[in-house]
């Protein structure tokens, strides 16, 4: 989830600009006790704050994501007459009070009765009107059960009226109450995932929101071919121990102790907003075909438990797959009993460096062998293309920029079938979503050799014998020549 930003404020903020040093309002005219006013509430994704303490007048919202369904109730002070110096007086002394709770959730004025209470819930546009109120200091809660994982705001208390700026008093006040949207994100890391074996990492980002928690849960179903291996966590700097400050269970869900919890809280005031959860795990063989995994947390910090999962439409990924290869001959006979090595790089240039081995189906000498219809395959292969679950491109030129997160795989030919001659290069392949066989073609001997002039044991003789009567012709004339001349 994104957190957008814009212009708002708390109402208790709204409180200590309106009134003095010396806790007196300010305005050109009296206070109308008998006046109607309103509180509207526009309730927004995680608005930022104003740089000057706001007025209750309207604010530019465009650019910001509406909360639907949101309630708030309204409460009035009935202690607090603002008719009066005293009572602004006393108005200032409940927003002290109320700063100074250490649980803004069960906080209540003291010596002073809460009455006329009015609950709306926010609409489409995230609106929440309280009409035709009286004048007087108001306590405003949220509250909110539905499942977008809102972090509601602490309690905030707000006049009306309200002072304005131009000195004068704004009965109809505008309030936009600073939120949270709880918020899960979860990455893969198979960049140096090459086969069914290797190491797969996963990072967990979960939100961290300020308030009394008493319950953080993580859990990751992990998919049957991932095998746990372990996780570390971290808020910010603060580090966790397992067994101290969480504990694991299944597969896996990580929940923290008392301990943990009070680590997250002093992470959280010294500045923390979120806690990263690192998940080792390996892959087995029943993720050949590739994973997905989904995760969710759970969490109370005083406004009730909910819980916010990983957005099913983004589900992370990492995709294996299989390359069939068919061995056949130039005239399209199959081959049985080609071996080969397999490699891999991250460039389409061949390097005899990365050999792979113990991919399903490899002998123990770790080759791939053609079988008696010429064919083998090489399982269990992380795409080319797809890694830190994001679509690669992966040319097969090396001219331009080669992305060293794509992996290309190459057979090796160690040994032909009879009679056949062997691969003179390695033959470069990919693994992705196309699953069709690729043919890898040997040429036979006899038809390399066949065109030469005389073949086997007994041409090389009979050339050896001819050659030796040429040389004793040669020999004997030779001979004849130095007799003459002696």
């Amino acid at each position: 989830m994104r957190f957008k930003r814009g212009l708002a404020a708390t109402a208790a903020v709204a409180l200590a600009g309106l009134v003095s040093a010396s806790g007196v309002a300010f305005a050109a005219e009296t206070v109308d006790p008998n006046a109607v006013g309103s509180i509207n509430i526009h309730k927004f994704e995680q608005p930022a704050t104003l740089g000057d303490a706001p007025d209750g007048t309207v604010q530019n919202t465009n650019g910001l994501k509406p909360l639907k369904d949101v309630t708030f109730k309204v409460e009035k002070l009935k202690c607090v007459d603002l008719s009066t110096n005293a009572g602004w007086e006393k108005a200032s002394q409940m927003v002290d009070s109320l700063k100074a709770s250490t649980d803004k959730f069960a906080w209540a004025p003291t010596g002073c009765d809460l009455v006329d209470a009015k609950s709306a819930k926010t609409d489409a546009d995230g609106d929440a009107l309280f009409a035709d109120l009286a004048v007087g200091q108001y306590l405003v809660t949220e509250s909110y059960s539905g499942d977008l994982g809102i972090k509601v705001a602490p309690p905030f208390l707000v006049t009306v009226p309200l002072a304005t700026k131009a000195g004068d008093w704004n009965y109809n006040v505008h309030i936009y109450p600073k939120n949270t949207v709880s918020s899960i994100e979860k990455t893969a890391d198979d960049s140096k995932v090459v086969k069914v074996g290797d190491k797969v990492s996963f990072t967990i980002t979960t939100g961290l929101p300020a308030g009394n928690l008493t319950k953080y849960v993580i859990t990751d179903t992990l998919h049957k071919g991932l095998t746990y291996d372990s996780l570390s966590i971290k808020a910010g700097t603060t580090t966790f121990i397992e067994g101290t400050d969480y504990e694991v269970t299944g597969s896996v869900v990580v929940t923290f102790k008392q301990a943990g919890l009070a680590k997250l809280m002093a992470a959280q005031q010294a500045g923390a907003s979120k806690v990263e959860t690192t998940i080792e795990t390996t892959l087995n063989a029943d993720g050949i075909n590739g994973i997905t995994n989904e995760a969710s947390y759970t969490i109370d910090d005083g406004n009730g438990e909910h819980t916010v999962s990983t957005d099913p439409g983004a589900k992370v990924e990492v995709k294996m797959g299989t390359r069939a290869f068919s061995k056949v001959s130039e005239k399209s006979a199959k081959l049985a009993g080609a071996k080969f090595e397999v490699y891999w790089t991250n460039t389409p240039v061949f390097s005899k460096t990365n050999r792979i081995t113990g991919l399903d189906g490899m002998t123990k000498d770790d080759l791939l062998v053609s079988d008696a219809t010429g064919a083998f395959s090489a399982k269990g292969l992380r795409y080319t293309d797809w890694a830190k679950n994001t679509q690669l491109t992966c040319d097969d030129s090396t001219s331009g920029t080669v992305n060293p997160d794509c992996k290309y795989y190459w057979l090796v030919e160690t040994e032909a079938p009879n009679g056949y001659q062997p691969l003179a290069a390695p033959v470069m392949f990919k693994v992705n979503a196309d699953t069709s066989a690729t043919e890898i073609v040997n040429v036979s001997t006899a038809s390399v050799t066949g065109t030469l002039p005389l073949t086997g044991m007994s041409g090389i003789i009979l050339m050896v014998l001819v050659g030796g009567l040429v040389l004793g012709g040669a020999g004997y004339g030779m001979y004849r020549v130095a007799r003459t001349k002696a």
